[in-house]
């Protein structure tokens, strides 16, 4: 059911008051997947870019 096996290693997972154990390396791929979906950080080029523009329209 968790997917786990003798010697895997667990994580406790406590939100709005409720406590869930889950397989740390999966919990950990699903952390990583997310944070790489989310919105790209600017470039330095493109806060540069900004900056500039910005002068600019003062």
């Amino acid at each position: 059911m968790l997917g786990v096996s003798s010697g895997s290693r667990l994580t406790f997972i406590m939100k709005n008051g409720s406590v869930r154990l889950v397989n740390a390396a999966v919990y950990a791929m699903q952390l990583m997947r997310k944070e790489m979906t989310s919105e790209p950080k600017p470039s330095e080029e493109e806060v540069t870019s900004l900056v500039k523009d910005m002068r600019r329209e003062m």
